[in-house]
């Protein structure tokens, strides 16, 4: 009845281009999922980092989603200032039109607000209880005490998992079931 899920997260090193981090985050849940990818678009994440984001992480989990989950429904949102909603949640039927999706993202200049991502977050997940709610946040940045009480917010208010990936640091799971 349950499957694992592995999300394999592969990012060059900044510092060392042949060494790469990798990140092995297993979760248990069911043949179906809610899925969204919240995304930083501001100056503080590096050019390289960006594009292996766009072109090789988040392609790679969702064919490894497309191949374990009988079906699984996927939103994508990318911020900084304000919020960019590349695409809705809906259900994935083919994974390569959403490839073509993260083309849409691109880095802005302006300065991140992550208190404003996580609440339009939120509103994605609201009373969706029927599967597992799995939210996977994509920043550089040192996130503030602000930031973490409203993560744990979120993740209480949706039954979700959060998956917080610093790409400078580490990852850190916050699962409230």
């Amino acid at each position: 009845m349950y499957k694992i899920l592995l999300i394999l997260f592969c990012i060059h090193s900044l510092n060392d281009t042949s060494d790469i981090i990798q990140k092995d985050v297993i979760i248990s849940c069911s043949k179906s999922a809610n899925v969204l990818f919240l995304i930083d678009t501001s100056s503080n994440i590096d050019t390289n980092t960006f594009n292996d984001l766009a072109t090789q992480i988040i392609p790679r989990i969702i064919d490894t989603y497309e191949s374990i989950l009988s079906n699984f429904f996927l939103s994508i949102l990318s911020y900084s200032d304000r919020i960019n909603e590349i695409m809705p949640l809906q259900e994935v039927l083919d994974g390569n039109l959403l490839k073509d999706k993260l083309n849409l993202l691109e880095i802005s200049n302006a300065q991140v607000n992550h208190i404003n991502a996580l609440e339009k977050s939120s509103s994605i997940f609201n009373d969706l209880t029927d599967k597992p709610n799995l939210c996977i946040w994509f920043s550089n940045s040192d996130f503030s005490d602000l930031v973490n009480i409203q993560s744990e917010s979120f993740i209480n208010r949706n039954s979700c998992i959060l998956v917080a990936f610093n790409t400078l640091n580490d990852v850190i799971l916050r699962n409230v079931t």
